[in-house]
């Protein structure tokens, strides 16, 4: 199994005043095997925004306004508070078998319940066509 990827991107200022963000937020994660080993790592997500700074302040005119506008790079992290286990459980054959009978009982019920219907309609249509039902 692959448990690392591969976030390989570019990026590139294509016009003036273009500011990047990058968000990386990571869980803590980890597998419980049956055997007892436990396997530790984190799962990621990452994401990137941009935008254009849309404003008519000159550094020549307002340096301390315009400061605020220059194209800049911001990366933001979040590690998670929650932790995911995941656990390899057993069931017991048991518990398989009560789940099997319950499917088949359901169909066995479900079609008892077409089958009525159908029987009760087909009555009813044969005692119209006959005559004797008003």
């Amino acid at each position: 199994a692959k448990f690392m990827w591969d976030y390989n991107k570019f990026f590139s200022a294509e016009e003036k005043k273009m500011t990047y963000e990058h968000y990386l937020r990571a869980v803590s994660t980890s597998i419980k095997w049956r055997t007892g080993e436990v396997l530790p790592f984190y799962e990621f997500a990452v994401s990137s925004n941009h935008f254009v700074h849309d404003s008519k302040y000159q550094v020549e005119y307002d340096p301390e306004l315009a400061q605020s506008e220059l194209p800049c790079v911001v990366f933001r992290h979040e590690l998670s508070p929650i932790q995911i286990v995941i656990r390899e459980e057993h069931r017991p054959l048991l518990d398989f078998l009560v789940s099997l009978c319950a499917i088949i009982g359901g169909i066995y019920t479900t079609a008892s319940i077409i089958d009525g219907l159908i029987h009760g309609l087909n009555g009813v249509i044969t005692k119209v066509n006959l005559g004797k039902q008003t």
